[in-house]
């Protein structure tokens, strides 16, 4: 039963230790980083669901989404912020002033994207100046164009540890009540066997013999009854009624079953009776 409360209690401990290294993730160092986003006073966070609590902890509000509005989003699979639509109606975490800095369905860092006031001016080093024609010309920015998005999961990348994280904690509650399941069934067992044991007719050996004269007496294996042993002994089987023993001197009793006496060296003789 020490086991089974052992492994009990170890898988107990496991269903708070391997959540928290899943939601527990480092922080990740973001390949490039928007001129557009500061880091210095908010960080890329570990993934996790965002409550007013941190945010007022961090100076910061919750603010909804009144319309979809295009934003860089770090991506912790991508390491890297990706133009992302911020849907209408998502809960987020802003400045006083009004910027978004955290998605709070997954801590996601937030930045408004560049806007170019003007083209980008391109060096054409193989061109002469001005460039003709052939050479490529920058498109303007359009906030309200389908970003291009190669990832084949969620945009934010937020869903993924949390499928995770409820697999895990659906097999270590399985096995946590079949584990349970078994220790009860192993109680079970061991009371119903204390039960019929206790239930069980307890055996009394039987009483050794005795004579009212002759004290106690051994039983040998055949049935038959030893007594003494005595220094002199004097059987009469001439008499009437039976045999007539004297042990030292005393009359002791007539006996009406055969009776011996058998040596018993210096300490004298034995007598023995048939089974009674």
């Amino acid at each position: 039963m020490k086991k089974t409360f052992a492994a009990i209690a170890i898988l107990v401990a496991m269903l708070f230790v391997i959540p928290a290294s899943l939601s527990a993730q480092p922080s990740f160092e973001p390949r490039a980083v928007p001129a557009s986003v500061d880091l210095t006073q908010y960080g890329i966070l570990p993934e996790h669901r965002m409550d007013a609590l941190e945010m007022a902890n961090m100076g910061l509000v919750p603010i909804l989404a009144d319309k979809a509005v295009q934003k860089f989003n770090f991506s912790h699979k991508a390491n890297a912020f990706i133009l992302d639509t911020i849907k209408k109606g998502e809960l987020v975490a802003a400045t006083p002033s009004g910027e978004w800095v955290y998605k709070a369905s997954c801590s996601n860092r937030l930045a408004d994207p560049i806007m170019p006031t003007e083209p980008a001016k391109i060096d054409c080093p193989e061109c002469p100046s001005p460039c003709p024609s052939p050479c490529p010309t920058p498109q303007p920015f359009n906030p309200n164009a389908t970003p291009a998005n190669t990832d084949t999961s969620t945009s934010d990348g937020c869903s993924w540890p949390w499928i995770l994280f409820g697999v895990c904690m659906l097999f270590l509650l399985l096995l946590l009540l079949a584990l349970a399941g078994w220790a009860l069934s192993e109680m079970m067992h061991a009371r119903r066997n204390r039960t019929a044991a206790s239930q069980q007719p307890t055996y009394a050996p039987p009483a050794p013999p005795f004579h009212r004269a002759l004290g106690v007496g051994t039983r040998g294996r055949n049935g038959e009854v030893w007594y003494g042993p005595f220094k002199t002994v004097t059987i009469n089987d001439r008499g009437v009624g039976g045999y007539h023993v004297n042990v030292d001197g005393r009359d002791v009793d007539t006996f009406t079953r055969p009776i011996r006496l058998e040596n018993a060296g210096a300490a004298g003789s034995y007598v023995v009776t048939d089974n009674e």
